[in-house]
């Protein structure tokens, strides 16, 4: 039956989480969007974020482009929506320093000189520690017409006030040395995905941001 089954999947999921050593417990969240109401799309993820951390998630993972929802269409092109995508992801920051035990990885559009990326940022302790942009656009939903892939940067740092490191190349590192690289969407499909190197480079977890 179907409570059979939720009660096998509900004490399933106790044991894993009973299990510490070697394991590192992540979420794949799905909160609720308003296309281009990056206010709105806030405070589902930092509802979110706050349920995670009291289940004792040590990644929270948003969709890409979450902060804005994926459908925004050339509302891309407004300075409005994408002033408003990094004010919300500063908001989101400044929430995560009541919550330093959790990360969350969110989507959202940046402008980075004079060209707009799809990028999940990574939010700890108060802080963005890095920002990883798309590497392979997806061509089937036409993401080409609004953002430029990852090789296209021209710098490996931006500025929200402090330094923060941007690029598809980024390990980022727990206390206890575990190593996790994200990647978005369309990047997994490939070949050579930016996973394969992120691996290579000593990462433990990989997180995928999708929508597309």
């Amino acid at each position: 039956s179907d409570k059979r089954m939720l009660a096998l999947f509900d004490y399933f999921c106790q044991v894993i989480c009973a299990i510490k050593d070697g394991f590192i417990k992540v979420a794949a969240v799905t909160p609720e969007v308003r296309v281009a109401d990056p206010v709105f799309n806030a405070e589902q993820i930092l509802e979110q974020i706050r349920v995670c951390e009291e289940k004792g998630v040590k990644i929270a993972v948003f969709p890409e482009l979450a902060l804005t929802a994926y459908t925004c269409g050339d509302l891309f092109f407004q300075d409005a929506l994408l002033t408003g995508a990094v004010q919300a992801l500063k908001t989101i920051a400044a929430y995560t320093e009541k919550l330093p035990a959790i990360t969350a990885v969110v989507g959202v559009p940046l402008r980075i000189g004079s060209r707009l990326f799809n990028c999940g940022a990574v939010i700890s302790g108060g802080r963005i520690r890095g920002i990883v942009p798309k590497t392979f656009l997806c061509s089937e939903m036409d993401e080409g017409r609004w953002f430029v892939p990852a090789a296209a940067l021209n710098t490996d740092t931006v500025n929200f006030g402090y330094d923060i490191p941007v690029g598809c190349d980024l390990l980022f590192t727990f206390a206890d040395g575990t190593a996790f690289g994200v990647e978005i969407c369309e990047d997994l499909w490939r070949p050579i995905s930016p996973s394969v190197k992120l691996v290579h480079a000593g990462a433990e977890v990989i997180v995928n941001l999708s929508a597309s």
